[in-house]
């Protein structure tokens, strides 16, 4: 079983991902939807613009592979700040 829930969905702010693997894996392989991917357990990543992001995760455990692909939603959040002079 290879499932994943995510923390964090603002743009240019972090999304960390948490992994459940069972059994355990030997390795994973994270692919973010955006043209980038990833080998860690737990990534960390930061999405540039807002929109619908369709997420894989595939665990490789002793030539035996599952995985598991999720749609998530990434605000766009353009940050200004506005400082009041003194």
């Amino acid at each position: 079983n290879v499932s994943f829930v995510e923390q964090g969905l603002c743009s240019n702010s972090t999304t960390t991902f948490f992994p459940t693997v069972t059994p355990g894996a030997d390795s994973l392989r994270w692919d973010f939807g955006d043209g980038n991917f990833s080998n860690a357990w737990s990534p960390v990543h930061t999405y540039a613009n807002g929109g619908s992001f369709s997420v894989s995760l595939r665990a490789f455990l002793k030539g035996d592979t599952a995985s598991f692909t999720k749609s998530i939603n990434i605000t766009q959040f353009d940050l200004t700040l506005t400082l009041a002079s003194d």
